[in-house]
């Protein structure tokens, strides 16, 4: 499941869309959440739930610096102080989340269960860390169907 970040970084990986394909999803990945993908291919009558799913997430202050940019560079005269946008963003009640820009919506919105504890995908890459983690996910993927055979290395 892709969330900005990853979606934007694993697609400028030359094999991503050949993967996607060889995966037959009906539905286009975009900022969805996890149970929302699920959900939708559902409807398509995929069931692909037994697929491996991974998200890659960032520092979660990095993230925030990158959404507060963002805004300021879309809205000028957005007139909060970062600590000010901080408490913001950090003060909604879960439900408020599924109503708002992807952008600005916690990782854990994207990759929990409704429950909003559970975490419902196979495995977490940090950004931080891609290339390890995206060894070792490749790997788990290649070894649970050969067919895919992805490249293990950025």
């Amino acid at each position: 499941i892709l969330e900005k970040l990853s979606l934007t970084t694993v697609n400028q990986i030359y094999f991503f869309q050949n993967f996607i394909n060889f995966l037959e999803l009906t539905v286009p990945l975009e900022h969805k959440s996890y149970n929302t993908v699920i959900h939708d291919e559902a409807l398509a009558n995929n069931d692909i739930t037994n697929y491996y799913s991974f998200s890659v997430v960032r520092n979660p202050y990095d993230r925030y610096v990158s959404a507060y940019t963002f805004l300021n560079n879309i809205h000028p005269g957005y007139g909060k102080t970062f600590d000010e946008f901080l408490d913001l963003m950090t003060s909604f009640l879960p439900d408020f989340w599924n109503n708002t820009f992807s952008l600005f919506r916690p990782q854990w919105w994207f990759i929990c269960g409704q429950d909003q504890e559970t975490i419902s995908i196979d495995n977490i890459c940090r950004f931080e860390t891609l290339a390890s983690d995206w060894t070792a996910t490749a790997n788990t993927i290649n070894s649970n169907n050969p067919d895919a055979n992805i490249p293990t290395t950025l």
